[in-house]
């Protein structure tokens, strides 16, 4: 399969793919640490990954090459969930609406058509 992408496509992914390498790599280290505090990868490593991710793919090495300051990628802050689920928090329930079948019919509606069957349609 050939995908066919723009240069600035193309450099976009290699700037993620390579901050998120770096990113990958700086967390497994402070893991390895037992305790130790994370930092974003600085410009120097985030220049040693393109050069990495060239050597991987050299048919996007051209690209990669050309990028001087890659993009960093911050990932997002961690949420805690909250511990309990309330939905409609205050809301006060009211009792589900009667089967419609039940509601006597308005006496001032008109009658529905007659039922037609498909079969006897013909059509011109």
């Amino acid at each position: 399969m050939t995908i066919i992408l723009s240069e600035e496509s193309a450099r976009s992914l290699i700037e993620a793919h390579v901050s998120m390498a770096a990113w990958h790599h700086q967390m497994a280290g402070a893991l390895n640490a037992a305790g130790g505090q994370t930092a974003p990868p600085d410009a120097s490593q985030l220049r040693a990954y393109i050069k990495l991710f060239s050597a991987q793919f050299p048919e996007l090495a051209a690209i990669a090459n050309a990028i001087s300051e890659p993009r960093p990628y911050t990932p997002p802050p961690a949420v805690a969930a909250p511990e309990t689920l309330v939905e409609n928090e205050g809301v006060p329930i009211a009792p589900p609406p009667a089967p419609l079948q039940d509601a006597p019919p308005a006496s001032d509606s008109p009658a529905p058509p007659p039922m037609v069957e498909p079969h006897n349609v013909k059509y011109e």
